[in-house]
């Protein structure tokens, strides 16, 4: 994996055990230091003090005992100021360490990814196209084109059949047919004018 954000180069430096060994390196130097007699002998002034100050302490268990002075411990900055001491004077080489152990965690990255990209070119030109020929797809059917075309006519057909009969209905509501006389009243019609006449002619009675 290639490192590009600070965190990941952390979590690399972490992982490939150059922490763990500074951290155990520093430990021994700060052990071996000028610093830790001072602090032991504060530590036991201070212990001493609490058991003459507090005689209880000589009648309880051991694993109380040492809680109790541990807490008296922890009233004095003892151990801030031993590790402040022991950082003034050996600031300039754990940095260094650092620095050059980071340089190399970038550089094999690096090496890393350079070696990746022709592979990644080869694998991206050796992957199968995947555009598919008009050629390679099959024709349809003969026989499916030609029902096909059959229904397509006869549907339209019918659609012109229905259109013209829908235009006639219209045009017959719009005028409504003329009734033509029945026989009944062609018979009733000129005998009802003679009669008239006949009624009305002073020559005829």
């Amino acid at each position: 994996m290639s490192i590009t954000n600070p965190a990941q180069l952390v979590a690399e430096y972490k992982k490939s055990g150059e922490f763990d060994r500074l951290r155990r390196e520093m430990l021994s130097d700060f052990q071996k230091s000028e610093v830790v007699g001072p602090l032991l002998g504060k530590v036991e002034v201070i212990a001493r003090q609490k058991l003459q100050s507090d005689r209880k302490l000589e009648y309880l268990p051991q694993e109380a005992v040492h809680r109790e002075l541990t807490a008296e411990l922890d009233r004095f900055p003892l151990v801030e100021r031993a590790v402040g001491e022991f950082r003034a004077r050996s600031e300039r080489l754990y940095p260094s360490e650092v620095r050059a152990s980071l340089r190399n965690l970038l550089r094999d990255s690096q090496k890393r990814e350079s070696k990746d990209e022709p592979a990644k070119k080869v694998e991206e030109s050796t992957k199968p196209s995947v555009t598919v020929a008009a050629s390679v797809v099959p024709p349809k059917p003969a026989e499916e084109q030609t029902v096909r075309g059959d229904t397509d006519d006869v549907g339209v057909e019918r659609t012109k059949n229905e259109d013209q009969d829908a235009m006639d209905v219209e045009q017959t509501s719009a005028y409504p047919p003329v009734e033509e006389p029945t026989a009944d009243k062609r018979s009733n019609g000129p005998a009802t004018t003679d009669r008239k006449d006949a009624e009305g002619d002073p020559h005829i009675h």
